[in-house]
């Protein structure tokens, strides 16, 4: 609900935290090319026009526009918003993408593209985010702080949880991606080819769990939650599917336990 109005103009929201991506209403293509920009584009033009490190701006606890008007005592016009196309129902909207960051939290809100974006509109939206963004980003950091500490107290190597594990983690909305897969000795192109398969197969799904033993006596594990997959190559031989499923949990709970991948 937008404030002061019986209507909201935002028709789509997109959560960052620490540029990494927590929520998005957009569907998976339009949230893939909106992060791109604003990684790519958006933060390090603001990066290069506010002539200090985003970072600690960000710790900062006045919010602010990173794309909308620096202050609210000039006429401000819609055009200084980037208009964005995005795909609902097989059509496409047009809708105004407004960037607002507070702390380390960032939020883009989609506007209707027929919102009447005045002085009045931004300071009202403004008062709105500056009170409810600081309370979403302290949330959001108790939730992280204590994980981010055992990511740092926890092994970072695979090897220290079983020298026969490969794992590759990719994000669908992201393309984002940490990978094991490459490192020497290199694995066969038959595991690449699996991996391929099932990966095409459970695109779709929202939740799955698979795992395949080849003809060479391994175990390949995928592990799909909402955008994210896990998938984990077990390469020593003679190993049962409990044996299989508890290194899969150490690796996740070790490697991956993170605000963005607590599902596992």
């Amino acid at each position: 609900m937008f404030p002061g109005s019986s209507t909201s103009p935002v028709l789509y929201t997109v959560l960052l935290y620490k540029d990494k991506l927590v929520y998005s209403a957009l569907d998976q293509h339009d949230t893939q090319v909106l992060y791109h920009y604003l990684i790519n584009i958006l933060f390090p033009a603001h990066l290069e026009t506010s002539g200090m490190e985003f970072i600690s701006k960000s710790l900062q606890t006045m919010g602010r526009y990173l794309n909308g008007p620096d202050n609210f005592d000039d006429n401000i016009k819609a055009s200084r918003l980037h208009l964005l196309t995005d795909s609902k129902n097989g059509e496409l909207t047009q809708v105004f993408l407004l960037v607002y960051n507070n702390m380390d939290t960032t939020i883009c809100l989609m506007i209707d593209a027929n919102t009447s974006c005045s002085k009045n509109f931004y300071k009202t939206l403004h008062s709105f985010l500056s009170t409810n963004v600081p309370a979403l980003d302290t949330i959001i950091s108790k939730q992280v702080a204590p994980k981010a500490a055992a990511m740092i107290s926890a092994p970072h190597h695979v090897t220290t949880i079983n020298d026969s594990i490969r794992y590759l983690l990719y994000n669908y909305d992201n393309l984002a991606y940490i990978s094991t897969l490459h490192s020497p000795p290199f694995i066969s192109p038959v595991f690449t080819r699996i991996v391929c398969e099932i990966a095409a197969s459970i695109k779709d799904q929202r939740e799955a769990d698979v795992m395949v033993k080849t003809a060479s006596d391994m175990w390949i594990s995928a592990r799909k939650s909402k955008s994210r997959i896990l998938f984990s190559l077990i390469l020593q031989k003679n190993m049962n599917i409990i044996n299989i499923t508890e290194d899969v949990k150490k690796l996740s709970v070790n490697l991956f336990n993170k605000a963005y991948f607590c599902e596992y």
